[in-house]
């Protein structure tokens, strides 16, 4: 395993998802899909904390 799989293993259930999200997020158009993007979106906002 290697050191960012190690790190990543680390996190709760909702910090991994949001981490992929932001990394998803990172480059918007290259998704190609207004949809996915939207609800990528959202998912962010609502795994973000309070």
């Amino acid at each position: 395993m290697n050191d960012a799989a190690a790190a990543i293993s680390t996190l709760a259930p909702d910090q991994a998802k949001l981490l992929a999200v932001e990394i998803l997020l990172s480059d918007p158009e290259s998704l190609d899909d207004d949809v996915l993007e939207s609800c990528l979106y959202l998912l962010r906002d609502r795994l973000r904390p309070a």
